[in-house]
This record gives structure tokens, C-alpha cells and sequence, in this order.
């Protein structure tokens, strides 16, 4: 197996690269200002770890999760996906951080647990979903993750380091079309910038 080649003629800044990723992903070009560009999902969840508060992380997923929130001595709860009975039930308000598809288990969420998702964004506005995508491997995202993403309470993390065999290489972060989104995309702005791992 050999990665795609994924070079981009005449593409070279930023923003085309965010506006090939929204074409190849079949998404409206309109989510172009809510989407920043970064080197990976570790990069961007580094910058969204040290951005959000009251994380709620996965105890059985990556430990990269635990040891970045420890080492910048960010508090979290965590949550077991072994227990598929209570998955998603009874969470505390906070930044919901979650895997799609589930790597314990490789399977996606069922419609009970898609509903616990949403249940959870309306107990309270200021509560947010953050998705970890990297190991979804279709060419478009499924319907369910992209109709939470509507409620405005949804950050996407997805990257080609998986798909394309490109580590910490092409990495995307979808923001609300919030005044939290706007301020968020705009310190992203900030981060180190290296052209050659769009």
C-alpha cells in the first residue's frame, strides 16, 4: 500500500488546502472561516486542550489525551467505553472529547448513544462535543456526526495521517460557526506554521 499522493499544484497556502479538504470531503465550501488548518490532530488538540475548560476524556482510548491535559495541569473526568450500557449517561457539563469510530471495539455509535450525545448538548448551551476523526477512513463523514456538528456545540478533528500513512501531517479542525468558534479559529492563528505539513 502506498499513500495518495496528496500534493496540491498551484495550492499552496492554507487556504486552498482548506478549501481542497472541504471539496474531498464533500462539504459546503461556506464552512472554509470555521475550519483551521494544522499539522495533525495532536497539534490541534494540544492548542484545544489548553483553549477549553472541564474536559471529559476517554480513560481507554489514547493516552496522549491524559498525558497532554496533565502535562499543561488542565483538571478532567474521564469515562470508560467498555461499558456500552452506560456510555455517554449521566456526564457532567463540560468538553465532551470522543473517538468516532470507538477504537476499543472498532464499531460505530449505535442510535441510543448518538441520542445520549445529543441529550447531553442540550442540558446546557455552553456544553461541547469534541470528535476525534482520525481513524475514519470513508471519503465523506457520516450524516450522524455531521448533524451534531449543526447544533453548533460540535468541534471536528480529523487529519490524513491515518488514511494516507502521513504522520502528524494534514490536520483539520472544524470549528462552530459561533462567537466561541470565531474565537477559537482566530487563536489557531497563532500556532507554528510549517507549509511542508499542511
Amino acid at each position: 500500500f502506498k499513500p495518495t499522493n496528496l500534493s496540491l499544484p498551484e495550492r499552496a497556502y492554507r487556504c486552498h488546502v482548506a478549501e481542497f479538504f472541504l471539496e474531498r470531503y464533500k462539504l459546503p465550501q461556506n464552512l472554509k472561516p470555521s475550519l483551521a488548518v494544522t499539522q495533525g490532530v495532536r497539534q490541534s488538540l494540544t492548542h484545544l486542550f489548553s483553549t477549553l475548560d472541564k474536559w471529559i476524556i476517554p480513560s481507554d482510548q489514547y493516552p496522549f489525551y491524559q498525558q497532554t491535559l496533565t502535562a499543561q495541569g488542565k483538571s478532567f473526568s474521564k469515562y470508560s467505553t467498555l461499558n456500552e450500557a452506560e456510555l455517554f449517561k449521566n456526564l457532567s457539563n463540560g468538553t465532551l472529547l470522543l473517538t468516532y469510530p470507538l477504537k476499543l471495539g472498532n464499531r460505530n455509535y449505535t442510535e441510543k448513544e448518538f441520542l445520549s450525545l445529543k441529550e447531553f448538548l442540550a442540558q446546557d448551551k455552553s456544553n461541547l462535543l469534541v470528535i476525534d476523526l482520525v481513524y475514519w477512513l470513508n471519503d465523506s463523514f457520516p450524516e450522524e456526526i455531521l448533524e451534531l456538528y449543526k447544533s453548533d456545540q460540535v468541534i471536528l478533528l480529523y487529519s490524513f495521517s491515518k488514511k494516507f500513512l502521513l504522520p502528524n501531517y494534514g490536520g483539520f479542525t472544524l470549528l462552530p460557526s459561533t462567537s466561541l468558534g470565531r474565537e477559537v479559529a482566530k487563536s489557531f492563528t497563532a500556532l507554528e506554521k510549517n507549509e511542508e505539513k499542511l
